[in-house]
This record gives C-alpha cells, structure tokens and sequence, in this order.
C-alpha cells in the first residue's frame, strides 16, 4: 500500500484511488465540503496501516482496507465518527481500577465493527499504552473535522437560548452566595489598577467590516460607562460611581453579536464578537486581573499562562483516582452576570460590568437582553471562570471536611472556614500531586484552568452538586471519577498513569485551489505532529500532498525542532541552484516555500501615530513581553501570504 500525490494504491500499487474515484450518494448532501471530506477519507484509510501492529509485521488483510473505504463512502461519515466517537468514550467510561495491579473492564464486542478489533483484542490483553493510543487515535480520528452547515447554526442558536432561559429562571441559594463570596475573597487581593495600557485583541469585533487593527482603530467608540470607570480611577474629581457603571446606556455601542463557528462535524459553537471599544479596554481588565491573581492565594491552584499544572494533575489521577477530572457543558454561557456581581469584591466587579455588554445581536437582526456575564469572546469571560470554579471546589473541600452530606446547607464551621481560607488552604490541602499525597487527611491539589477542573475525589460530589445549583452543568460522559482508570484535562489523556493522549485530524477545512498560509502551515505541524507518534505512514501521504501542490514551492525541511519547517533526522544534499552564500555575514541561504505578508493598500488611520506612542509607552513601562508596538500589530493569517523565502541553512 502506498500514495502518491494524493492517490491512494492497494494491492501493491494494481489498483489505484484517487479522490475523483470516491463517490457519494447524493443523501448525504456535502456541498462545499466534497473535497475536503475526500482529503479526510484517504487519510483515514491511510492511518489504518500507522497500527502499531502492522509495524511489527502483522498486516492488515487488503479486504479490512476496502471494507472501510466502502463504509467511509456509502454512508455519511458524520455517522462513523459518531458511532467511533460513543466507541471511544464507552471504553474511556468502562475501565475501571482495584489496585496497583488490578484493572477491570468490558471486553467490547462492538469492536468487531471496526478495522482495529485485532488492535484492541491484543490491548485488552497486554494494557500496552502504545496501543491504547492509537485506538484511541483511531476511534476519535475525525472528531475535530471541520464542517460547514447551516444546520449546525441552527441546533448552536436553539442551545445558547435554552442556556439563556435557564439563567433566566435560576435563583441562587443565598448559603452559597455567602459561602462562594468569603472564599472569594480569601483568594484574591486588591485589584491591582496600575496604569491604562489598553490594546486590541486578536479576535474579530461586532462592528461589521472592521478586520485588522487598522480597521480597529479608525472605528475605534468607546462607550460612557466604560470611559467613566476608568476616569474615576485616575481623575481625582470624578467618583467611582457603580450606578454609572451598571446602568449608563449611553454614547458608543453596547451590543455584542452572535455568531457561529464550526467546532466539529456534528456541531457548531456560539461565539459573541465584541464592540470594539469594550474589547479594547477588557484587555486591560483582563491585565489588571492576571496580575492581581498572581499576587494572590488563587495562584496555587489558577496558572492562565501554563495548563501543564493540569496536565499533570490528570496523569496523576488516573494513577491513584485521588482526584477527578470535570468537564461542563456551556460553561462560558452559564456564569450568570448576577454571581459576579454578587460574589465578587467591588473593586474587581467595578471593571469587569463596566466592560460588559448586556445585549446580544441576534442571527436575525433583533437584540436581546443577556443574562450571561460574559460570553466566549470576551477577554474577561476565562479569569472569571477560573476564580468562580476554585472557589466552589474549595465550597466543596470544606463542606466535606465539616462532615456534610451532598445538598446540605453549610454549618456554622464552613462558614468559618470559608472566612479564613488562606488557614484553610494551609492546613488541609497538599502543596504538590506526588505519591505521598492519595488518601492522607489532607485534600488533593486543585488545579482549574478556564472550565477544566480538578478535584479531591473525596469531594467530588459536593462540587457537583453546588455547581448545578448555580447554573452549571457537568458532563458526566466526559467527567471522570473514583476508580475509573482514565482522567482527561486540558487535552490530555491519562490512564493508569500514562500518557495515551490521542492524536486527531485538525487540518483546516478549505477547498481545491484555496490553500493559504494557514493551510501550508497546518500541514506542516499535522506531518511533525503524527511522525513524532510514530504514526509515518498518514505523515508521508500529506507530505506527498504538499510535494504535489502547484502553489508550493520547495518544502522546508529542518533538523532544529525550533525551526518552521518538516523535522527530519538528517536532511539530504541541496542542489546548487537553491543555494547562495552571504559573503557579508558567511552564511549560506536555502530557498523554501515560506510565508510572508500580504500588502494591502489601506488608508491609514489618523489616530495611528498615537496608537503606536501609546504601545510603545507600554513596552517601556509594562512587565509584560510586548514587542514595540504592541501585539496587536502582529501579522494575522487573513494577512499573510505563501511566498518563496531565503532561509538559512542548517
């Protein structure tokens, strides 16, 4: 079996398969997603022969090959990845841990289903880790594929109402109110207003037809409330003012908008784009509160920068099933605005409404009051997460050190507790995750990063339990808890104490002839991504892709992992005529296909001067690692373009 060029050869090169060759029937209705479905296919069948067990010359019968393909082609591959998908998380749920050298789990008889039985039988047999890995590499291959559809936008906008209603009816237990407020508190300080050193972020803004910073900058309207809370801070004569904050409707835009994006090939995701002026100054929020929150208690268990912390926390709970992963669904949509105002210090809510919007544009044009705080789009909405999930896991510790039953309402000693967390964190929680601390008096470690979280098992079901009374909802099919062998968080896999972290298709979805600088560069870290697994065989199909390509040029290959480029072990020998020498500086250029940037002619603003003084100020005087003018003048992909460079030679 071999590609060539995209060509997918069985029976040792007699017949060929080619994407012109795949059929479909005309049910299953891919419209503009033919061609990248038929890209999606033949790697897949192509993984198939990356088994570790085909390395070690058990090969595949050529009949496993052309079953699949039929299948992946006859019925509509949202559905295989579907069904491989609940195969992949019935595993991950039914495994199970008595012991250090005892593990129990169904044998899956729907494995017979599909190409990789003889995979799992043997797995099932050995525990091998590598092998685990590519099935579940294998099984959730497809889950991040890109697809366009408007009916995907239309299942995402029915979930952000039902959201929306929920926050609408839900009332909040004045206990945990008290409770989440005391521990919130305890763990954060002052808010640390330093300077103004606002910027643009990266993302798009609600103001249609506004695209870069330049854009930004000429539509740049900043809306009273905001433009209050921070002339009080710093003009002495005007007053910190919250009605002004909460309840100005007045001079700029306060209407974020709606949009969809694919997320994968069974659904879309809510985004909101922000108004321009508000993103401008939540990015400064957003500084003020990873600054204070670095000073402050929450930095044991909250790193915004690092999901290492995480990651380790998720190998060690499948090690010894002291701590639990948690996973929510919607979770950005569900911090209530009403939770932040009420929990949070006044000093820290004060920027955090003032940056807010509290409508939302809808698909069809109409604008609609939020109950939200603050939805994925906003800089505010990830620190704000982080903060509200610590505190209820610590809600959680101390009600179960107090004795309490799951759904009882605190007692005078969490109450206690709650008020004194710094006392409490000192004295019944582990500094670190090491093999001294599972099943000690002490709590595990908690460690959140945005919606991911992890937590004691002991306490597990209290932190449920208060999460859903204020308006969360956790996803127990991809939470995992107690004795189950497997823990998942910040996209790591763990079971038993090993890495089988799986590797998925996450080429960007694009069509024939339209390549940019984001899909040569995605190729390029899918093939390093898949070689460094092993997995040679689909990494040598997309490189023959990208060698046929009319639009590229020479690909880079490189042995400095560092370097933008195809890794390689040893390079081999350059023609001269893509080679040259710079006498002035004694090095030696080779030309590769890189990228560069695309010059558009645009007129510039006349606040762009300002602009760059004012970036330029903050990299003088802001800890932050900003390059002169600022990060929100480096080159995006919408600006970029593939070109053919000089770089230097290895």
């Amino acid at each position: 079996m071999a590609f060539r060029g995209g060509t997918l050869l069985l029976d040792q090169g007699r017949i060929a398969i080619s994407g012109d060759d795949l059929v479909f029937p005309c049910e299953h209705n891919y419209g503009d997603n033919v061609s990248f479905i038929k890209l999606f296919i033949l790697s897949y069948v192509k993984f198939l022969e990356d088994s570790p067990l085909e390395r070690s010359g058990s090969k595949k019968p050529m009949r496993t090959y052309y079953k699949f393909l039929n299948r992946l082609t006859s019925t509509h591959v949202a559905d295989t990845i579907k069904t491989f998908s609940s195969y992949a998380n019935e595993l991950l749920q039914s495994e199970y841990s008595h012991g250090a050298d005892s593990t129990t789990g169904i044998y899956h008889e729907f494995f017979r289903d599909t190409p990789i039985y003889f995979e799992y039988h043997r797995w099932y047999v050995t525990r091998d880790p590598d092998l685990l890995r590519y099935i579940l590499s294998f099984l959730l291959f497809g889950k991040k594929l890109e697809f366009v559809s408007p009916d995907f936008d239309t299942t995402a906008f029915r979930g952000w109402l039902e959201v929306e209603e929920r926050l609408h009816d839900l009332a909040f237990h004045s206990d945990d109110v008290d409770i989440i407020t005391d521990i919130i508190r305890g763990l954060l300080g002052p808010l640390t207003v330093d300077k103004i050193l606002p910027r643009f972020g990266p993302g798009r803004v609600a103001e249609r037809g506004v695209g870069d910073v330049y854009d930004k900058l000429s539509s740049l309207d900043v809306h009273s409330r905001v433009s209050h809370a921070f002339t009080s801070v710093f003009v002495k004569d005007v007053e910190m003012d919250p009605n002004k904050v909460l309840n100005s409707r007045t001079g700029g835009l306060d209407v974020s908008r709606l949009k969809f994006v694919p997320k994968d090939i069974t659904k879309s995701r809510s985004i909101c784009m922000e108004p321009n002026g508000y993103m401008y100054f939540q990015q400064e929020v957003l500084r003020y509160m990873r600054n204070s929150m670095e000073c402050s208690l929450i930095s044991q268990f909250v790193d915004m920068s690092d999901q290492s912390p995480n990651q380790l926390a998720a190998i060690h709970g499948s090690t010894y099933g002291s701590c639990d992963t948690l996973d929510l669904s919607s979770a950005s949509d569900s911090v209530h605005v009403d939770l932040v105002r009420k929990c949070f210090p006044r000093d820290w809510w004060y920027f955090m409404l003032a940056t807010r919007t509290s409508k939302v544009e809808l698909p069809d044009g109409s604008v609609r009051p939020i109950k939200k705080f603050a939805p994925m789009g906003s800089a505010v909405c990830f620190p704000t997460q982080c903060i509200i999930f610590s505190a209820i896991v610590l809600y959680a510790y101390m009600m179960h050190q107090q004795g309490h039953a799951v759904g009882d309402a605190p007692s005078q000693g969490v109450r206690s507790l709650a008020r004194d967390v710094s006392s409490f964190v000192k004295r019944s929680i582990h500094g670190s995750w090491t093999s001294d601390t599972p099943f000690t008096g002490r709590f595990e470690k908690l460690a959140v990063f945005g919606d991911d979280i992890i937590c004691d098992s002991k306490a597990t079901r209290h932190v449920i339990s208060i999460l859903q009374r204020l308006g969360f909802l956790v996803n127990e099919n991809k939470s995992f808890i107690g004795t189950q062998s497997f823990r998942e968080s910040c996209g790591v896999y763990a079971y038993e104490g090993q890495d089988v972290t799986p590797v998925q298709f996450r080429l960007p979805y694009h069509k024939v002839g339209k390549w940019d600088a984001q899909v040569y560069s995605s190729f390029i870290g899918a093939i390093n991504k898949f070689g460094d697994h092993g997995y040679n065989r689909v990494s040598s199909f997309w490189l023959s892709i990208l060698r046929d390509h009319p639009s590229i040029g020479r690909i880079p290959f490189v042995e400095d992992r560092t370097r933008f480029g195809i890794y390689t072990v040893k390079k081999h020998g350059i023609p001269d005529r893509f080679k040259r020498f710079d006498p002035h500086i004694q090095v030696w250029f080779e030309v590769v296909q890189g990228i560069g940037p695309r010059r558009v002619k645009k007129k510039t603003p006349d606040n762009l001067d300002s602009y760059r003084l004012d970036q330029w100020y903050r990299s003088r005087i802001s800890e932050d690692a900003v390059l002169p003018f600022g990060r929100s003048l480096l080159i995006r992909p919408q600006e970029t373009r593939l070109q053919a460079v000089w770089s230097r030679l290895e």
